[in-house]
């Protein structure tokens, strides 16, 4: 009886093995699928619009929603306000949630900007209902324009941004346009220069070939533009997610609108500067990927009027949240047959593992290709950076793991910012967040890892060495925990 229920416990893990590493070999299959994408509309991608084909040109708003953003407030304010575009047809939203001096500073900005002319409004809330998308919410009322442009606080727009952009809604089925995100802070640190690579292969070559190929696309909820009639058609801002701009994205595109994104045209953003702000806002952007998978994977899947390719892109989007849940299945099926034997033939092995061998370049693949299109000078660390980009992938993958249960459960949501330093030193600024014990999962699952590889029985010299890289993975994040926080400890914030 007892080696009965051994032999099914073993079969049943062989079969979460199977089917997880199978579905992360699609997964890594998709990596080059949209290489190709990126590099069939590579020409077509790096151009910008032609300038607007309207006359007279269309009015714009520009909204910039604030929270607690003393380090970047005055930047973001000044460069939008000096973006050129006539000034009868431009006015400025600074939507301020702040509870710190960030008001203040706002304030003296505004004001001063008011005497040069410019058409610039405070506008404060009694509380945060909704957070971001409460606040776009609240003030699409007073909004005049005919187009509404999105900043985050971080964001350092370029002069020319609205005559560059604005191009895109020639085209009367265009109803948001997304601009690329540069970054202000790349050299900062180890960290940042990680990210940066991320970031470039999402920006450069997955949203640039996708956009070209009139795909399923997502706009990034700053650094884009938003025709007014598009958002009012598709119901306007919605506040039960943590990713509001995913959730209009979908909206719109059920209601028929269209999403262009500009490459060529870069939007300079601040790089999170410490693991705890990076793994915050991986959380929300898993867990508002989660709550939009929820809510319309089905809507999007079952529309005929899509095609096969926008459909496809549509699931491999909204689904990418469950990678991180779907990587540990793997693991732990992986060191348990390790160490226990399976009962497949050693034939079935080879195949799934060569399988996944092979589409395991496919990640590679994409942010190589990241890296050499988005560097003219293609520095060498950027190159060097591709495989410790999937270790830092890799290590924050239990704190998006939870973010993913919770959200399935229902109890996700919690909205919490991103603290934005304008690079002062990683642990001097006031926005550190609280030590999240998360790191010590992260410290026990390193742990585990090398004591199966070296302790626990594992022979295969492969096996062995898969799992120390996946616990290096995780020890450098716990590392990166740890030092950030002590950092702060010592300096009194």
């Amino acid at each position: 009886m007892l080696s009965d229920i051994l032999r099914l416990s073993v079969f049943s893990v062989e079969i979460l093995y199977f089917a997880s590493l199978l579905l992360i070999s699609i997964v890594g299959f998709h990596w080059y699928r949209l290489c190709w994408l990126y590099i069939k509309n590579r020409k077509r991608s790096s151009l910008l619009p032609p300038p607007p084909d309207v006359s007279p040109l269309p009015s714009v708003t520009v909204q910039i929603p604030v929270y607690n953003e003393v380090y970047v407030i005055k930047r973001v304010i000044e460069a939008v306000c000096a973006i050129d575009y006539p000034a009868h047809l431009f006015e400025i939203q600074v939507l301020d949630d702040s509870t710190d001096e960030t008001s203040e500073i706002a304030g003296e900005v505004i004001e001063r900007e008011k005497q040069r002319g410019v058409n610039i409004s405070h506008i404060r809330r009694r509380t945060r209902r909704g957070f971001k998308a409460g606040a776009l919410k609240d003030a699409f009322g007073s909004a005049r324009g005919e187009f509404i442009a999105l900043f985050d606080a971080d964001f350092v727009p370029p002069r020319d941004f609205l005559r560059s952009i604005l191009g895109c809604f020639s085209d009367p089925r265009v109803g948001i346009a997304q601009a690329c995100w540069g970054h202000t802070n790349m050299e900062q640190s180890l960290l940042t220069r990680l990210q940066s690579v991320f970031l470039d292969g999402h920006f450069v070559i997955e949203q640039a070939g996708r956009s070209a190929s009139g795909l399923f696309l997502n706009f990034n909820g700053t650094a884009s533009v938003i025709r007014r009639e598009c958002l009012v058609s598709s119901g306007g801002w919605h506040e039960d997610t943590m990713a509001e701009d995913l959730d209009l994205s979908c909206r719109a595109q059920l209601k028929g609108w269209k999403i262009q994104y500009l490459k060529a045209l870069v939007c300079p953003a601040e790089i999170p500067s410490d693991i705890a702000a990076f793994k915050s806002q991986q959380r929300r952007w898993t867990g508002g990927g989660v709550q939009n998978a929820k809510k319309f994977f089905a809507a999007l899947i079952s529309n005929k009027g899509f095609s096969a390719a926008f459909r496809i892109e549509a699931a491999f989007h909204l689904l990418r949240s469950f990678l991180s849940p779907l990587f540990h299945f793997y693991l732990f099926s992986a060191v348990v047959i390790a160490i226990v034997g399976g009962g497949f033939p050693a034939s079935a092995y080879n195949i799934v593992g060569a399988t996944a061998f092979a589409a395991s370049g496919g990640i590679f693949l994409f942010y190589t290709l990241a890296v050499l299109e988005s560097s003219p000078e293609r520095k060498i660390w950027r190159f060097a950076a591709v495989p410790f980009v999937i270790v830092l992938l890799s290590g924050i993958s239990i704190s998006n793991a939870q973010e993913v249960y919770r959200c399935l459960a229902g109890r996700g949501g919690g909205f919490v910012r991103t603290p934005k330093t304008a690079s002062v030193a990683q642990t001097g600024h006031i926005y550190g967040q609280k030590f999240n014990f998360t790191a010590f999962l992260e410290l026990a699952a390193a742990g585990a890892l090398l004591f199966c590889a070296f302790a626990g029985g594992v022979k295969d010299p492969l096996m062995k060495g898969i799992l120390t890289a996946f616990s290096g993975a995780f020890l450098y994040v716990f590392f990166l925990s740890v030092k950030t926080h002590i950092g702060r400890f010592f300096r009194g914030s």
